[in-house]
């Protein structure tokens, strides 16, 4: 079953499902999530990622991803998920060539932040 708008609301006042909540965010059926300040990046010649910080990027002075490269990066929003809850995390990106593409992800119970491939 698909939760709408008020009983998503209702569990983030009343489990603090969702933390920070910020109401603007809400749709009928899902909630808008924004990136965090932390992606982690693929290092050449490495299998190690790198941890690095975006807190700086805006919309003037964006991160740029190097075609190839690949990022984790981290939602602002951490996630205390109700035994009897589970979510579906769903993916817009924008990508260079203005062709949006959606990657759909069931998740498990979950506690934490949500870390998306980019």
């Amino acid at each position: 079953m698909i939760l709408h708008d008020r009983e998503i609301q209702l569990l983030i006042e009343e489990e603090r499902m969702i933390e920070p909540f910020e109401p603007e965010l809400l749709n009928p059926a899902s909630l808008d999530l924004r990136l965090g300040e932390n992606i982690m990046v693929e290092v050449e010649h490495t299998p190690e990622l790198q941890l690095q910080s975006i807190a700086h990027c805006t919309a003037e002075n964006p991160y740029w991803l190097a075609p190839g490269e690949f990022v984790l990066a981290e939602t602002r929003e951490t996630f205390n998920m109700p035994n009897d809850v589970c979510g579906m995390f769903c993916l817009n990106l924008l990508v260079r060539v203005k062709v949006t593409s959606t990657v759909t992800q069931d998740l498990p119970i979950l506690c934490g932040q949500v870390a998306g491939l980019l």
